[in-house]
C-alpha cells in the first residue's frame, strides 16, 4: 500500500466508489509552501522598502542637523569675537585720561549727538569707527560717548557689527565712564 497524498485520494476514492475530481487531487499533491514564499517575498520587499526610508530620513535628518550645527559654531563664534572686541574698546577708553575718554570729532563716524544725547568730543580722543578683521570677517566697532549732564560720569556704548549670511549681526556694550577725581555718591 502506498502512503502520502495519492494514497490518501485512493482510500477517499475506494471509500466514496465515486471518481476522484481532479482538482481535489491537485489540492492534495501539491505543497502549499510555495503560496507561502510568495507572501513572504512580498512582506520582506515592503520591510526593505520601509527600512530603507526610514535609513534615508535618519541620514537626511544628520545632514541638516550637521548644517544648522556648523552654522550655529559659527555665529557663536563671531558674537564671541565681537564681543572681545567691543569689551577692549571699552577697557582702552577706561585707561585713557578723563579729557581724552571722548571721540575725536574728525574720525569717520563722529555724531554731533547719539540717541538724543550731545556726544562728547575731543582731540586725542577714540575714532568713532574702526573696522578690524578678525578670522577672514570684518567687524565694524563704533563707539559713542554720550553726555548725561553730570560733570563726573559719561556713557560709552560700543556697538560692534558684522556680516551673518545675508544679514548683519549687530552687538552693543554700553558702559558708565566715572571720571577718576569724582566723588562717589552711595
Amino acid at each position: 500500500m502506498t502512503s502520502g497524498p495519492t494514497a490518501m485520494a485512493r482510500s477517499d476514492h475506494a471509500l466514496s466508489n465515486q471518481r476522484p475530481d481532479a482538482a481535489a487531487v491537485n489540492r492534495l499533491t501539491t505543497p502549499c509552501a510555495t503560496t507561502a514564499v510568495g507572501d513572504d517575498a512580498g512582506r520582506s520587499i515592503l520591510e526593505a522598502v520601509v527600512a530603507l526610508a526610514l535609513v534615508a530620513i535618519a541620514v537626511i535628518s544628520w545632514g541638516r542637523l550637521s548644517v544648522t550645527s556648523a552654522r550655529t559654531e559659527a555665529t557663536v563664534a563671531h558674537r564671541e569675537i565681537a564681543l572681545e572686541l567691543a569689551t577692549n574698546s571699552l577697557e582702552e577708553l577706561r585707561l585713557r585720561p578723563w579729557d581724552t575718554a571722548a571721540i575725536d570729532p574728525e574720525s569717520k563716524g563722529a555724531l554731533r549727538d547719539f540717541e538724543g544725547r550731545p556726544t562728547v568730543q575731543g582731540k586725542g580722543g577714540v575714532p568713532a569707527r574702526v573696522d578690524q578683521v578678525r578670522d577672514g570677517r570684518e567687524f565694524t566697532v563704533t563707539t559713542h560717548i554720550t553726555d548725561p549732564g553730570s560733570a563726573a560720569w559719561r556713557n560709552a556704548i560700543v556697538i560692534v557689527e558684522w556680516a551673518e549670511g545675508e544679514r548683519t549681526a549687530r552687538l552693543r556694550l554700553d558702559s558708565a565712564l566715572r571720571r577718576p577725581d569724582a566723588a562717589v555718591s552711595r
